[in-house]
């Protein structure tokens, strides 16, 4: 293992998808979004594809900020939603 160039290749990695950080906002989300997008379609192919582990890290990524910036409404709240109330 050579962490020169484990080094190198980490720096262009988060240059170029940003994955040394947290998604920071929603312009980074679109772009993160769209490299996923373009993995899938190298990846579904080949579950062995080398680059199936960046997908499943960018995935994490976009759950993370997902549920921080765009969290799913809490339903412990006891409040009955109107089209059951309705029937």
């Amino acid at each position: 293992m050579n962490l020169s160039d484990i080094s190198t290749h980490w720096v262009a990695l988060h240059e170029a998808l940003g994955l040394g950080a947290p998604i920071a906002d929603e312009a980074h989300y679109e772009q993160t979004l769209a490299v996923v997008d373009q993995l899938f379609d190298a990846v579904a192919a080949d579950p062995a594809h080398p680059l199936g582990g960046l997908v499943e890290i960018l995935a994490d990524r976009i759950r993370e900020y997902e549920h921080r910036v765009h969290p799913w409404p809490d339903t412990a709240t006891g409040v009955t939603p109107v089209w059951v109330a309705v029937k």
